[in-house]
């Protein structure tokens, strides 16, 4: 085990002069000596060495920083600091136990060299977590503009109330990178912060799947992808923005609270899946596919209005409000629609109001 005594510097590639480097492995668990003497750990194992810390890194002791300037690929354990960490690879990084910043930012970057498949992922109990609020609470960049296919495989992230989660495989305008997914049961939750997710707009590409949506805690989601479309369920409302490509569906549910289309949201041919209590178009919805405005359950109520009678734009090939089986009160406040449009809500107890 290794305790620190002094701010401490691994750099196998001799300060760039070697910049493919060498393996820098640390088989044990790292600490601080002190908290008032905020320890740094900077690892920099150049182009070609790989990175490993096999066992916990702040455990007992956080450090205040841990930077890995540069690394082949890297593996991690749990870490805690009290402030920033910030995690590189020119391939895969992967993270193994739960990552803790304190108040800091984390930021990483895998497949930096931009070539290959290599990814970001978080391996079966890993997680990340910040108390941070700003804009670049946690940042994760897979790819390069030089290319690279790799995708991020996500699980339960946290920042503070109001802070910024960003993660995005088209890294420097790259057109070819991956998937972003996540392991059902866990959540991307930043408070009544925003979540940007973004892919390249390619055949193929993706946000969530769809019996995998991505599962957030928002006051703002931000989505674009390609032509496999856009899953997210959201736990308690939120403004949305999503943007997908071809016959790409976007789907899109608020557990609870309000679903607000507040920027242009739009596929090519796709359809528009829009689920929650209540429903706020307002800024533009726009695809040539169908359109269906949807309760969570078959017994609740929904609520649909419109800010501006031009945001449902002209073109879907039908409009369906309300659950086919439907229970509850269907009300449809200040809607202008100009498709073929169906409001229902059919079983013996179920209502449709038009205002």
């Amino acid at each position: 085990n290794v305790g620190l005594a002094a701010n401490v510097t691994l750099d196998s590639s001799n300060g760039g002069g070697s910049p493919a480097g060498a393996t820098i492995s640390v088989t044990g668990t790292v600490d601080a000596d002190l908290a008032a003497n905020n320890r740094t750990l900077t690892l920099n194992s150049g182009t070609g060495g790989n990175t490993t810390l096999s066992g916990a890194v702040g455990n007992n002791q956080a450090l205040q920083n841990l930077t890995v300037a540069n690394s082949n690929a890297l593996s991690l354990q749990a870490i805690t600091t009290t402030a920033d960490i910030q995690l590189n690879a020119q391939n895969t990084v992967t993270l193994n136990n739960a990552i803790n910043a304190g108040s800091g930012t984390v930021t990483i970057g895998a497949n930096q060299n931009g070539a290959g498949a290599e990814s970001f992922t978080m391996a079966a109990g890993s997680s990340i977590t910040t108390t941070n609020t700003t804009a670049n609470a946690v940042q994760i960049h897979v790819n390069a503009a030089a290319g690279g296919t790799g995708t991020a495989a996500l699980r339960n992230i946290t920042t503070g109330d109001g802070g910024t989660l960003t993660v995005a495989t088209n890294t420097g305008g790259n057109a070819t990178g991956g998937d972003i997914t996540q392991t059902a049961a866990t959540l991307l939750n930043v408070g009544s912060g925003t979540i940007n997710l973004t892919t390249p707009a390619i055949a193929s590409a993706n946000i969530g799947v769809s019996a995998t949506p991505i599962l957030t805690s928002a006051g703002t989601s931000n989505a674009s992808t390609g032509t496999s479309g856009i899953y997210i369920t959201e736990t308690d409302g939120a403004d949305f923005t999503a943007t997908a490509t071809g016959a790409g569906p976007i789907t899109l549910t608020s557990t609870t609270g309000a679903l607000n289309i507040a920027g242009a949201t739009s596929t090519g041919t796709g359809a528009i899946t829009l689920t929650a209590d209540t429903v706020n178009v307002n800024n533009t919805l726009s695809s040539t596919g169908a359109l269906a405005l949807n309760p969570v359950t078959a017994a609740g109520n929904l609520t649909v209005s419109s800010s501006s009678a031009s945001n449902l734009t002209d073109g879907f090939s039908a409009i369906t409000i309300g659950n086919a089986a439907g229970t509850g009160a269907v009300t449809v406040n200040a809607l202008t629609v100009s498709d073929p449009l169906t409001i229902r809500s059919p079983t013996t107890t179920g209502t449709v109001t038009v205002n």
